[in-house]
């Protein structure tokens, strides 16, 4: 019988290094060579795009109401509660909305890519592929990446048209707004 040589510790962690950059490498390659899978974009535009709508259209009423909640006692401190509407609607789309936007689809949209590679990995179809002779880097592919890009103006018209309307239906209800 051979007897198990001790590996030490540096030599296995340089290794690790060495296959992650030769893989970080195959991705990039990937990216200029490999083609575009027009049903794949179509399908990560929906499932990142129009599913993440919901979430979007609901934070955005949220902020709405939450800034005009901040910011109309000081306006009527002032004496300008009429310039509530476009304070209100330069802040979302200047300032508040796409920040918010980005941070929330990031959010959502990184923990689905990840949960579904993740869910890939443990059902061994990873490996499956590389057994098979097949590339598993589209599986990786910088595809969702690219689907990132449209969704998000269209999620962000629809934070606009979601929350600048009602918010502006609150602030017409001055009744129904907090005095101090």
């Amino acid at each position: 019988m051979a007897q198990d040589v001790a590996v030490p510790v540096w030599k296995k962690w340089m290794e690790e290094i060495g296959e992650q950059v030769n893989f970080f490498l195959r991705f990039v390659k990937n990216i200029f060579v490999g083609g575009f899978e027009w049903s794949e974009f179509v399908r990560q535009c929906y499932e990142i795009g129009y599913r993440s709508f919901m979430l979007v259209g609901i934070t955005s009423f949220i902020m709405g109401v939450v800034l005009i909640l901040q910011l109309r006692p000081t306006l009527v401190a002032f004496g300008a509660a009429s310039m509530l509407p476009k304070t209100l609607s330069v802040s979302f789309i200047r300032e508040i909305g796409p920040v918010i936007i980005a941070i929330i689809c990031a959010g959502k949209i990184a923990s689905s890519i990840g949960a579904e590679l993740g869910s890939m990995k443990v059902t061994e179809q990873l490996d499956a592929m590389e057994v098979s002779g097949a590339n598993p880097l589209p599986a990786y592919s910088p595809q969702p990446l690219w689907c990132l890009y449209y969704p998000l103006w269209a999620m962000q018209l629809a934070c606009l048209v979601v929350s600048l309307p009602l918010t502006c239906a609150i602030i017409s209800a001055p009744r129904c707004m907090p005095q101090r």
